[in-house]
């Protein structure tokens, strides 16, 4: 988890990496560029930063952190206790955080999810990293489903499952965005994933009636 909390100098090499990242990505990236990059000596970049995967998965994490922060500020600023509401309001204010990270956003998380599903090491802390931010979202859909299956919003389908479906439509939705450079509207694609996703969760009545 990254904590930049009192920490500046850790704060400034975050900062200077993300931006060689983005520039020339992770494959080419050595530690010497991150430590010129960041106005440090390789000495003191490797008390912060051990190698150049515990840089790049600190980077990724942050800049996942943002989205996430702004998908939470999104279910705050409209209140709800319905489960409903909850996954809706979550789901848009992540893709609109993906759109504003764009110019950051793409080349470090296309990178992060090429090592980290196809890695050259199934050990390597980038694919444990990345297995983990996904354990942690799918937890969270998890518990937004259950809940709405013991309100009676939700048809009794398996949380856990359901949850990854969601979660691999967002993914689908995002990578065909950043493939094609913005080639379509990504809040139009938002709706679009909500209604798909809810018209199969929600319960309805005989008539086809919200619950």
């Amino acid at each position: 988890m990254v904590d930049l909390g009192g920490d500046s100098k850790r704060w400034e090499i975050i900062k200077a990496a993300t931006r060689v990242f983005q520039r020339k990505g992770y494959r080419e990236t050595t530690m010497k560029d991150l430590a010129e990059e960041s106005g440090v000596s390789m000495d003191e970049l490797k008390v912060y930063f051990p190698t150049k995967a515990h840089v790049f998965t600190e980077v990724s994490e942050y800049l996942i952190n943002q989205i996430g922060e702004s998908a939470l500020r999104k279910i705050r600023a409209v209140p709800s206790d319905d489960p409903r509401d909850v996954l809706k309001n979550w789901i848009r204010g992540y893709l609109e955080a993906v759109y504003f990270l764009y110019d950051e956003y793409m080349k470090i998380m296309m990178d992060f999810w090429n090592v980290g599903t196809v890695p050259e090491d199934p050990d390597s802390l980038e694919h444990k990293r990345l297995k983990d931010l996904y354990c942690r979202g799918r937890e969270f859909f998890k518990e937004v489903i259950k809940e709405g299956i013991e309100k009676g919003v939700f048809r009794k389908v398996d949380p856990e499952l359901a949850a990854s479906t969601l979660m691999a439509m967002l993914d689908g939705t995002v990578l065909q965005w950043l493939i094609f450079e913005k080639g379509f509207n990504l809040a139009l694609s938002a709706e679009t994933v909500l209604e798909i996703f809810m018209e199969g969760l929600e319960v309805r009545d005989g008539k086809g009636k919200k619950a």
